[in-house]
């Protein structure tokens, strides 16, 4: 990858916007569309951020609204213990008021904001390989890029060093679907 020139730099940005990187908007829809304007009577599925301690990985779980509350949304997760051959669920209790807002579970209305909230959360670790990569392209198209917006910038950097992990998406609506 050799970009020396300003125009290269700003082209490749250009390229990964128009190849449909997921946090083009995000910064719009965070500002516009709060915990309140979430249809309560409409959502079937919230987006959590998971912490997988034990392979120090992060990333998304597309969950099953199964019920709710006045004040919360119950939801149906599989459990990543790992200390059991079968699949086992159980029922979480996201606060509505929650919903969008960097806090708990870091549960979310749609998948762009859930992986806006993860960027967020593995910023330093994304920025730690970028500076152990040590390549002054990559220096430039993270400035180029974050000029756009940072979570665009994180997005296109954490591509750009193969972090795979971060896009992974588990989808327990299927297998709740499936038992």
């Amino acid at each position: 990858m050799i970009f020396t020139d300003k125009w290269g730099t700003k082209q490749k940005v250009y390229d990964y916007i128009n190849e449909g990187i997921l946090t083009e908007d995000v910064v719009f829809e965070l500002k516009n569309k709060p915990y309140c304007d979430v249809d309560e009577n409409d959502l079937k599925e919230i987006f959590i951020v998971w912490n997988n301690y034990k392979k120090d990985e992060t990333y998304i779980i597309k969950c099953p609204v199964i019920g709710s509350t006045q004040r919360s949304y119950i939801i149906n997760i599989k459990d990543r213990d790992g200390s059991t051959k079968y699949e086992n669920y159980r029922e979480l209790k996201i606060l509505k008021k929650e919903i969008n807002q960097y806090i708990h579970y870091k549960a979310s209305s749609t998948y762009e904001i859930a992986f806006a909230f993860l960027l967020m959360q593995e910023q330093r670790k994304i920025l730690k390989a970028l500076q152990d990569k040590d390549d002054i392209d990559l220096y430039r198209l993270f400035i180029e890029a974050s000029n756009h917006n940072s979570f665009v910038a994180l997005e296109i950097i954490a591509e750009e060093l193969e972090m795979d992990y971060l896009l992974r998406l588990d989808d327990d609506t299927k297998s709740e679907k499936e038992n």
